[in-house]
């Protein structure tokens, strides 16, 4: 089978990875563990079989035990660290450097995190662009690893969290095990399983689409700039302008007119031709009742687009507006088109209302009730002959939803915030993104987890797309860009490598703006 391929965006940040698949195979051990006050510590190198038998925790299974960062010039060099759980319950961990050398030689040192039960973490080690390790170093780098027990915590928001909690483990005698890593610096002939590399990017991000037959990738940001990418993202096609005051808050590309439509926060929508990018249209309208969040969707046969406040705007007529969709629900914070009952569409509120429309009546045909919080994202997915409804929200959870029932099915545990999710249009995955940059691989025959995916450092995950035809997923970060393949065979344990390659950082000639702030 081929691999796959997985592009992740942040605001500063640029990368592609590519994953295979890494054999995890359980080894038998006749050891018993001690649960007072015990430290169990595991060591990286050669080691004997019995040794090796030892050298996965009883709570994670850490591979690989030896971290070997290539030469990138004038670049960050990030090495994959996959963490897999080995109990029925949540694990907490932080990778600590014991010798104190790591503010120094790394970007981003202690790094915690929990890793829900059964399932694989892969976590992101980077080192800094100027340093260049020796091939054999002094770094004590360790996994330590506990279990939550009673412990009701969904992330770790901050360092001194995480510190707290394994401070408290260790003082009430509750098993802490430690895993020590080694850290090598090769040359990319010396490789043999991963080649990474990363580049940051100055301008925040706000808004990503992947165009769906060409290899492009748009991002819109918080200087008023929209940008076209190669789908590799290693270099830049072009970079226009769209506001002098505001940020471009949605991009989309109009594939079958060859028009890109960009909206800022002021309602204006933004028409380019696609092929020179020079403006055709800039429409000023005025939002419905129901909300001021900045939203875009493109209908996906219709000449429609569905901007801020449910405002239909057909461009055949001129972008004339058609229809303002109205509710009594408060502002609509996400909206999308179902391309399987094309008349049909969804759209998710501040107070956590799902609604579900027809084109054809400006009333709401039914709402979902089950949020807490307001809903951030939206999606269909397809299993067998049955279709549904995908919500996130930011009580931290991903809801599905039967449309036929007109209920929800089952309730996916996000652990953070939920800002964006993405139904692979060709793999049984689901996939979600959160307010602590943390990303979620779901089987979306049976909505479990399998995988979450840590790039450290990125901020939240602001957007996801997909390249149609092909397993490349865009990630966008508010500090960074990634892509990502993911393995055909993706529902097993993570096999083989991670692969970075550098994407290409926004080298910009214009003075950027002061940074705004996006609201969520």
């Amino acid at each position: 089978m081929g691999i796959c391929r997985l592009l992740i965006g942040k605001e500063n940040a640029v990368a592609i990875i590519d994953v295979d698949d890494v054999n995890y195979q359980e080894q038998p051990t006749d050891k018993s563990e001690q649960q007072l006050s015990a430290c169990t510590t595991h060591h990286a190198g050669d080691m004997s079989k019995q040794e090796k038998a030892w050298s996965k925790s009883k709570l994670l299974d850490v591979h690989p035990l030896e971290l070997r960062f290539p030469y990138c010039p004038n670049e960050p060099i990030p090495c994959s660290l996959h963490l897999t759980n080995n109990t029925d319950e949540n694990v907490a961990f932080r990778l600590v450097d014991k010798s104190g050398k790591s503010p120094w030689c790394f970007t981003k040192l202690p790094l915690c995190g929990i890793v829900p039960h059964g399932s694989t973490y892969t976590l992101t080690v980077t080192m800094k662009e100027e340093m260049k390790l020796k091939e054999e170093t002094d770094f004590d780098l360790v996994i330590q690893s506990s279990l939550l027990g009673d412990k009701y915590i969904e992330v770790f928001n901050d360092q001194s969290e995480s510190d707290t909690f394994f401070k408290e483990a260790k003082l009430f005698g509750n098993m802490v095990h430690e895993v020590t890593l080694k850290a090598v610096y090769v040359q990319y002939g010396e490789i043999t399983s991963e080649n990474i590399s990363v580049k940051y990017n100055p301008d925040s991000l706000w808004s990503l689409d992947a165009h769906p037959t060409e290899p492009w990738i748009l991002t819109g940001h918080n200087s008023g700039y929209a940008r076209i990418w190669n789908n590799e993202m290693k270099f830049l096609i072009n970079s226009f302008k769209v506001s002098d005051q505001d940020a471009v808050s949605c991009v989309k590309f109009i594939a079958r007119k060859q028009l890109i439509v960009a909206m800022t926060d002021l309602a204006h929508l933004h028409v380019y031709d696609c092929s020179c990018v020079t403006k055709i249209e800039k429409i000023s309208f005025e939002r419905g009742d129901y909300g001021t969040s900045t939203l875009l969707a493109v209908h996906p046969i219709l000449p429609y687009v569905l901007a801020s406040g449910l405002v239909l705007l057909n461009w055949d007529l001129s972008w004339k507006t058609t229809r303002i969709f109205e509710s009594e629900a408060v502002t609509a914070e996400t909206v999308v088109f179902n391309t399987r009952d094309t008349n049909s569409f969804a759209s998710g509120s501040y107070d956590g209302e799902v609604q579900v429309w027809r084109l054809d009546s400006s009333d709401p045909e039914y709402s979902l009730i089950g949020h807490l919080k307001k809903v951030t994202c939206l999606d269909f997915v397809t299993c067998g002959d049955q279709q549904y409804l995908i919500s996130g929200s930011y009580d931290s959870t991903v809801k599905i939803w039967d449309l036929q029932k007109r209920e929800c099915i089952c309730t996916l545990e996000a652990m953070s915030p939920v800002h964006c999710v993405l139904a692979h249009p060709n793999l049984p995955v689901i996939i979600t993104g959160t307010e602590h940059g943390i990303i979620h691989l779901w089987n979306s025959t049976d909505f479990r987890l399998k995988r979450t995916i840590s790039l450290g450092g990125g901020g939240p995950v602001i957007t996801l797309g997909c390249l149609m035809g092909s397993p490349r997923v865009v990630i966008g970060q508010e500090n960074a860009f990634f892509a990502m393949d993911i393995h055909d065979d993706w529902g097993g344990q993570p096999q083989g490598r991670d692969n970075f390659i550098g994407l290409l950082g926004s080298s910009l000639e214009e003075a950027l703006p002061a940074k705004r702030h996006r609201q969520w």
